[in-house]
């Protein structure tokens, strides 16, 4: 995989996500926080990454696909997803080089096919399960009104 010296880094706290703006190889934003496979956090990591990627799309290190992909992948950090980050690489290189297939780096359909597997391999499955298990739960505590309501809609 190549090289991406784009990121500084970001950390998630109970408040949400903080970090350090970009400021290596003039990126914009804060990088989105490592994953490392739990998926209860996979669809935040996904919108983090995604608001990154749009923030920087003009940016020669992502403007194409290929290279979105290998910094998406770098961002996948620990022993439990490291083979699937190799299989994701290996496959998205076996594609490429594939001479009957006119596949290319620019190609929208590489980046399509990420985001779908990683939508098929690390979706919360239980998500709208655990969503309906605490509406269920909700209940309004007295003198609560205003947060019984934020926390229903």
């Amino acid at each position: 995989m190549s090289a991406i010296n784009a990121t500084t880094g970001g950390a998630s706290g109970a408040g949400g996500t903080t970090g350090t703006p970009q400021n290596g190889g003039g990126l914009k934003g804060i990088s989105p926080t490592p994953f490392t496979r739990d998926r209860s956090q996979s669809a935040q990591f996904k919108r983090e990454m995604l608001h990154f990627i749009k923030l920087n799309s003009k940016h020669e290190l992502i403007k194409e696909y290929y290279s979105q992909i290998l910094y998406c992948l770098t961002l996948f950090q620990g022993q439990l997803v490291i083979m699937w980050v190799n299989d994701v690489e290996d496959a998205m290189e076996r594609e490429l080089a594939d001479t009957t297939d006119t596949l290319m780096k620019k190609s929208k359909e590489l980046w399509k096919t990420f985001l779908d597997t990683f939508d098929q391999d690390w979706t919360d499955t239980l998500n709208k399960e655990k969503a309906y298990q605490q509406l269920i739960n909700l209940k309004m505590q007295p003198g609560q009104l205003d947060e019984y309501i934020l926390t229903f809609e």
